[in-house]
This record gives C-alpha cells, structure tokens and sequence, in this order.
C-alpha cells in the first residue's frame, strides 16, 4: 500500500494509506527521574552508584492493591544485597528500552493501530441487504486531513467529501457528503500540487479545535461547516463561504490558536479570516473580515506565484509560505492583529 499523507502532531502521527484506511501511531517517550537513596553506611563508591541510578516512572505493570499491603514488600524483609541487584536490573532494563525507543525513532519505527477507514457507510452497504431505492455509495480516498482538538480529526476525500473522525473510538462522527467538485485542475495547478497523478477531490482541510471545519475544493473558495450535537447525534452544519475568495483556488488552509484562519492561493495570496466569537446560523458576509497579507511593495514587484503550503507559530505569531517558485516568504501579524506584513522571502 502507498502512504499518501501524514499529519504528526506532538507524539501522534495519523497517515493515511492509499486503501482509504488511516492509521493512528504513537511512539511512548518513557520518562525517566533520578531518585537519590538514603545514605547508608555502605561503601562510597555504591553511594555514588546509586544516585546514578534512574526510575522508570511509566511502567506498564502495576501492583495490585493486595500486593502493597503483602508483608513480603517490607524494606525489612529485603536484604541489601538482594535490593541492590535489583536496581541495577531496573537500570539495565530502563536503558535498553531508552536505546529501543531512540533507535526506533531513527529508523521510523512505531507501533500502528488501524484508526478508521472513511468508507464506514460503504461497507455496510457492501455487506446489507441490496436495494434499488438505496443511492449506491463509491469506494472514497482520503486526500487531506487535518487534526483539531484530539481525539478529532477532518478528512477531505477524492470525491469532495469532508468526514469528521474520533481516532480514540475509530470511528467516524460525521460527514459531509460531495459538498466539492471532484473536476480536474488545470495541468500546470495539477502538476505543481500532485505531480503527474491527480487523485481528485479537495485541496486542503482545516479543523479549529473541535468546532469549526473549514475546506476548499476545485471550484473555488473556502467552505465553512460547524460541528453540533444534537440529541447526542452529531451534525456537520454548512455555514458559508468566506467572502471574496472564489473564484480562486486555495491550495492551504491552517487555524492558529486564536481561530483565525490563513488561506495559501494559487493567485499566490496569503489571506487571513477573522470570524465573530460564535457562528450561529447562515454566516452573514459582514460579520468576517478578509485580510490580504501579501501587500507590501516588494511583493508586488515580483511575478506572483502560486502558494503550495504554509504553516504558522504561534508563539512569533508569523505565518510562513512555500511558493512554486521556490520561494518561502515570512509574514508577521502587527500588534493591534488588523494588519500584515511581509517581512521575508
């Protein structure tokens, strides 16, 4: 199977694989703390040894309740020689799994565990019983993906789909089906994005928290949609559009922190979306402001070109883009958050 996409954040990683089948990979730090012994009247030099010596904090065993209050665990019924050979075991162990753990980071080693596959409903029409009134569902691909607020995570398929998925149940929550045009882009967008295979379906997804997910397709512009739960059932609600977007393809779409959203064009733009505190109902176009970045004079003495990717740090509050050309520009927000730069490329 082909790895198509990953999405690693913090110790988490999700990849999605060419089945349509997304796995969810963690790699366990196991912390260690230095716990210094009593002084004993032993030899100096074991003193010294023992300070050494490490804990590991996150064993996977535990004692049972009983097992605390067996006499047997006493520090009276342990002879020192007996307790010393087994610290330094400890010690053995803990940092031949420190090595295990290093040398697999290293070499891209983590344990997977099949997390959820988008095709949920087309299984269980696979496998129900047939019927014609029934709209016959596609096998679907995951082509972004995206994480909020864990355990969430959006999805946008080849088919224009979104899907909203709990990777703790492995399941998914919620979809929106065909809300993107699954059209082919023109060869010179295709091949700057795809390369010489165009899988369909939509450019770029982005999650806020566990709230507000946000998507653009081959038809231009950027969709809106807010997660709701009704009567325990979950709703992916459609809201709007940012305005002033369409018709241009927005190949990056990424939330900071504060819920504003950067959208990276193919005009070579970076725009910036601030919504109200809450969206409820129909998104009025008055309500958000759309903020073009890319203004300064130096930008526009150059050619622009498309934006393929961007990413942002919070705590500089600067949002930097990857342009076809070969470009990377920097981009800093002003203090009063109405107005951009562009201080780099």
């Amino acid at each position: 199977m082909a790895y198509v996409l990953l999405k690693l954040t913090g110790l988490c990683l999700s990849l999605v694989l060419s089945s349509g089948f997304v796995l969810h990979h963690t790699c366990r730090l196991r912390f260690h703390s230095p716990n210094k012994l009593h002084e004993s009247s032993g030899n100096n030099n074991e003193n010294q040894d023992l300070d050494q010596i490490y804990y590991d904090d996150f064993e996977d065993t535990e004692l049972s309740p009983s097992a605390h209050k067996d006499p047997s665990f006493s520090s009276s019924n342990i002879s020192e020689g007996s307790f010393l050979e087994s610290l330094q075991k400890r010690r053995q162990q803990t940092t031949e799994r420190s090595e295990a753990l290093l040398k697999n980071w290293k070499l891209g080693i983590a344990k997977s565990y099949g997390a959820f596959t988008i095709n949920e409903s087309f299984y269980q029409q696979q496998n129900g019983p047939s019927t014609s009134q029934v709209e016959e569902l596609p096998f679907d691909w995951v082509r972004r993906i995206d994480m909020g607020r864990f355990p969430l995570v959006v999805c946008g398929s080849a088919y224009g789909s979104i899907y909203v998925a709990d990777v703790e149940k492995k399941q998914i929550v919620v979809e929106a089906r065909n809300v993107h045009s699954s059209d082919a882009l023109d060869d010179k967008l295709r091949q700057l994005i795809y390369g010489d295979y165009d899988g369909g379906g939509v450019l770029s997804v982005a999650m806020h928290e566990n709230k507000i997910v946000a998507s653009s397709g081959r038809e231009g512009g950027v969709k809106l949609f807010k997660l709701e739960v009704k009567d325990g059932k979950s709703e992916l609600k459609y809201v709007g559009e940012v305005p002033g977007v369409r018709p241009t393809l927005i190949t990056s779409l990424k939330f900071d922190s504060f819920g504003r959203l950067f959208l990276g064009g193919e005009d070579g733009l970076l725009r910036m979306a601030t919504f109200p505190e809450t969206l409820n109902g129909t998104l009025n176009d008055n309500a958000v402001e759309v903020t073009i970045l890319s203004t300064t004079s130096s930008m526009k003495q150059q050619t622009p070109s498309p934006i393929l990717s961007l990413d942002i740090s919070d705590e500089l509050d600067m949002v930097a883009t990857a342009h076809s050309n070969g470009n990377s520009c920097l981009h800093s927000v002003d203090d009063d958050g109405n107005k951009d730069s562009l201080i780099g490329s």
